[in-house]
């Protein structure tokens, strides 16, 4: 989420440049490309966070972990070892194992946006009740940025052809795919490239809360304000 989160304030950052009208083409053609090698990067970072996450809850629920003595100072002890839950607390014991079964079946897919999304009751799933809601809205961050590094390259490829032939192509080609509905990313000239975010609906590339609509739009998009 760390590297997710500079990345976007990195697009911040392009789209207050290319305002600006500062940068050079040969700069915005590196940044393209730059965004090219972000985006395949962005699959790479998925697939380890969603083996970091498995690795990690099943860890914490592992109940067959042994422990050695630990000596601590004249005195010595042995720390509890989960695998002896199951005489001491038997019920708590088998609430781990309920939610190691089902997370494992949860986790038996492809990536963290295949994660079904299921409501359980708190008791005896306490972990998963906690964890598997949100899995899905976890993996769309990265299916977010995808979709915002390729609206980006699309308004830096729009600038470059508006600088060539002085006024900003009426539409682009090839556009880029959007990674939510798998159709061309929509594109308003010069101004605005956009997908219709996880919802799927195109809400004109409005983010946040629309009272016109009342509804919550999520389209994400690459923008350039132009002044008057």
């Amino acid at each position: 989420m760390g590297w997710i989160s500079g990345e976007e304030k990195r697009l911040d950052a392009l789209e207050l440049l290319l305002e600006s009208g500062l940068c050079s083409s040969g700069w915005l053609r590196q940044e393209g490309e730059k965004l090219a090698a972000s985006e395949k990067k962005i699959d790479e970072i998925e697939e380890e966070a969603f083996y970091a996450d498995v690795v990690f809850i099943l860890d914490a629920l592992e109940t067959e972990a042994t422990r050695e003595t630990v000596k601590a100072g004249s005195f010595s002890y042995r720390v509890a070892q989960p695998g002896k839950l199951r005489f001491l607390f038997p019920q708590l014991w088998w609430y781990c194992a309920a939610d190691r079964r089902t997370l494992l079946q949860a986790y038996n897919v492809p990536g963290l946006r295949d994660v079904p999304e299921k409501e359980l009751e708190r008791k005896p799933y306490v972990i998963c009740s906690i964890v598997l809601p949100g899995t899905n809205g976890y993996g769309n961050r990265f299916l977010m940025l995808k979709a915002r590094c390729r609206a980006m390259r699309a308004l830096i490829a729009a600038e470059l052809s508006r600088r060539e032939n002085g006024a900003w192509p009426e539409k682009l080609e090839p556009m880029p795919i959007d990674p939510f509905s798998g159709k061309p990313l929509l594109y308003r000239a010069g101004t605005q490239v956009w997908s219709v975010g996880p919802n799927g609906i195109d809400e004109d590339g409005l983010g946040g809360y629309d009272e016109a609509v009342r509804r919550q739009c999520d389209d994400i998009r690459a923008i350039v304000r132009i002044g008057e």
